[in-house]
């Protein structure tokens, strides 16, 4: 790449506002994507309300551990997956690897379908933690296409879709439960296919693209599997993951040395002299050339550099960036608590107070409503009428999980159940808050699908760590009270006084931008 196209690059990436997404205003819509997230998270949650009984039946008092070590395994696959599916996103476009996400997650049911065991269906889950990115690439959607809107625009945003989740917890539990009591258990299954393979369809035909490809991705097979190994594959993006902590570039330049040696300085400045004429390049190869400026190191670099996706340089790309490290700690721990309880809920409510198929999906779909009014009219409500802040909208959602773990675990009749499900309407806004922090972090660097994918993966990894702790503790104790649920609940308390660090955090960096990278700013409203 030559000097001026390398300049020409960089001058199409300043005049783009974000990296290979798009200028604000333009585009597609957000809401795009909320069709393909309603199949999907309707497939999988029509199952809820009948898998447990039928893991009840298979694996009888291992259940818990069953579920533990299937979600474990599923958690550190989609650990490595979703930072590779974040950064592949970012280089070719979201809609293709929303596509192969949604067919992924469908292998379990297929394996079912087919007539196979419970135990080639857990096998099957745990495979499909390596497609399970739905939401890093959804998450990036969104943020490609409300660009510029500002930050409580931007978080009504994820609420909208995520409270897709909800509104999908709130019906499907009593549409598979219904079906699974007239027609038998596959008929959820078909229905979930059904659902899946309609979503898979829309992402690869219907969606509209949010994120043009970028010059420098790999263009062969071969590149991205060179890429995938950790290699360069050239030529390469003017943006190919930029580190999220300062650069060498990024440093003002070095002071001049003052002139106490009068004859140096005559010599450099009539090198400098020579060098700047053609001729005396040709006639003086052994003389160094001079580097590049400040402003033109970023594409210089770019043209020597390559395109990574190795899950490992990626992660450490978004942890160097200090504020990015600490939301991500904190995403662990709540999801920590969080899976831990997702996985449990179920068999705990089965099999401590004997609720049926039909009771389990109305308590799923009491908190997927909690979840759709937080999410939907909720966050809206407390961001324009009373302007909270994704960070103080963060910290009331962990707290409530907190209240929500500690009314669980000493719970003994169903109103304390009823009562814990109902903390949903202020749990729920943990969800869009953390997305929303987690994009204007990555705002600057257009790395969306990087930052989510890494949040993302942490997020797996707790969806391992969660359902291995909490089958341990129900596994020691009796199995006839919600004891363990104590230890998630001072997890979430953890996260909670974490939480708390961050408004001086996000100054701080927020000033570290500021005087560090101005010009790579994409919208003063974002921060």
């Amino acid at each position: 790449m030559s000097s001026r196209d390398a300049e020409n690059c960089c001058a199409t990436d300043e005049h783009a506002g974000v990296r290979g997404g798009w200028s604000k205003g333009k585009g597609p819509s957000f809401l795009a994507v909320v069709p393909m997230c309603l199949a999907e998270f309707l497939s999988f949650s029509i199952l809820r309300a009948v898998v447990p009984g039928m893991q009840a039946d298979a694996f009888g008092s291992q259940s818990y551990t069953v579920e533990g070590v299937t979600l474990a395994v599923q958690g550190v696959l989609a650990f490595f997956s979703c930072p590779i599916f974040g950064a592949l996103s970012d280089a070719y476009g979201r809609r293709i690897f929303l596509g192969i996400s949604a067919v992924g997650a469908l292998l379990p049911v297929f394996a079912v379908i087919s007539g196979q065991s419970m135990f080639v269906y857990q096998v099957f889950v745990a495979v499909s933690g390596a497609f399970k990115a739905t939401l890093v690439v959804v998450f990036a959607y969104v943020a490609d296409t409300t660009v510029g809107q500002g930050s409580a625009k931007r978080m009504q945003a994820f609420g909208v879709v995520l409270a897709t989740l909800g509104f999908s917890l709130s019906i499907g539990p009593y549409i598979g439960g219904a079906a699974a009591k007239a027609y038998g258990n596959l008929a959820a299954f078909y229905m979930t296919a059904a659902l899946g393979g309609l979503a898979a369809m829309y992402a690869f035909f219907v969606l509209p693209e949010s994120r043009v490809r970028r010059r420098g991705a790999p263009a062969s097979f071969l590149q991205l599997v060179a890429a995938l190994r950790g290699g360069a594959a050239k030529p390469a993006d003017p943006g190919a993951h930029p580190s999220f902590a300062p650069q060498q570039n990024d440093q003002p330049p070095a002071r001049p040395p003052p002139p106490h040696d009068t004859s140096k300085a005559v010599t450099s400045s009539s090198s400098s002299s020579s060098l700047s004429s053609p001729s005396s390049l040709s006639s003086s190869p052994s003389t160094p050339l001079r580097s590049p400026s400040r402003e033109a190191r970023p594409c210089a670099a770019a043209a020597a550099g390559g395109f990574s996706v190795n899950p490992f340089r990626l992660l450490a790309s978004v942890c160097s960036d200090l504020f990015l490290r600490r939301l991500m700690v904190i995403a662990f721990m709540y999801y920590v608590s969080y899976w831990a309880l997702v996985s449990t809920i179920m068999l705990y409510l089965t099999q401590v107070f004997n609720f049926d198929v039909v009771e389990r999906g109305r308590f799923l779909s009491m908190i997927g409503f909690c979840h759709v009014i937080s999410e939907l009219v909720l966050v809206r409500i407390l961001t324009n009428w009373y302007s909270f802040t994704d960070r103080v909208l963060m910290q009331v959602g962990i707290f409530a999980w907190f209240v929500k773990m500690l009314l669980l675990a000493v719970a003994k009749d169903r109103t304390t159940l009823d009562i814990a499900a109902l903390t949903s309407l202020v749990s729920g806004l943990f969800g869009p808050s953390l997305v929303s922090l987690a994009s204007r972090a990555a705002e600057p660097k257009g790395k969306q699908g990087e930052v989510q994918g890494a949040i993302a993966a942490f997020r797996a990894l707790a969806e391992g760590v969660g359902p291995l702790l909490i089958g341990f503790l129900f596994s020691i104790s009796s199995g006839n009270d919600g004891y363990p649920y104590l230890v998630s609940s001072s997890i979430a308390a953890a996260a909670f006084f974490l939480s708390i660090q961050l408004p001086n955090l996000v100054l701080d960096k927020e000033k570290i931008d500021d005087e560090r990278a101005p010009a790579a700013a994409v919208e003063d409203d974002i921060m």
